[in-house]
């Protein structure tokens, strides 16, 4: 009876062994538990569980790179809308400027062959020189200011005679 004994211990222990792996199996959900059980499928494994840490990483990446991409997007519609509307505004701005602008009577040339000779500048030096010097006749305008109520031009300010200065030796 002895060598049923012993086969019934061995079976009892080997039950509990097989318990212990059913238990450890189901606590992680691993199938293979430690390289000692199947050291070809716990190295696959394992090479697949990195495999898969690294794409996450990569794909985690590509995520970030498309939301960057579709605000950049957002960005330059704004932009481009900006434009337009800038645009709109400086249309509106240049018909409004064009129709209007006073309407000049009369021609004045500033700047003649004959002053620019008796200067000895150019036609335009002479004709700046002239406007600047406040020598040049004012162009009336039809804006509904009649050129009689326009204030004179202001002559440019001469410096004041020097008063001698007396001193007391």
């Amino acid at each position: 009876m002895r060598p049923i004994l012993r086969s019934g211990r061995a079976s009892r222990g080997l039950l509990n062994l097989t318990a212990r792996h059913e238990n450890a199996r189901l606590s992680t959900g691993k199938k293979v538990n430690s390289a000692l059980d199947n050291p070809v499928n716990y190295f696959t494994a394992a090479n697949l569980t990195d495999r898969s840490t690294a794409l996450s990483g990569l794909l985690d990446g590509i995520s970030n790179g498309i939301q960057t991409i579709q605000a950049a997007s957002k960005g330059i519609d704004s932009i481009t809308s900006i434009v337009k509307q800038m645009q709109s505004v400086v249309a509106q701005a240049q018909s409004n400027a064009t129709t209007n602008l006073p309407k000049l009577q009369g021609t004045v040339a500033l700047g003649t062959a004959a002053d620019a000779t008796a200067t000895g500048k150019s036609q335009h030096d002479a004709a700046l020189a002239k406007t600047l010097a406040g020598t040049a006749a004012p162009a009336s305008s039809t804006a509904g200011v009649s050129s009689a109520s326009t204030p004179p031009r202001p002559t440019p300010c001469s410096s004041p005679p020097a008063t001698p200065s007396t001193t007391s030796a």
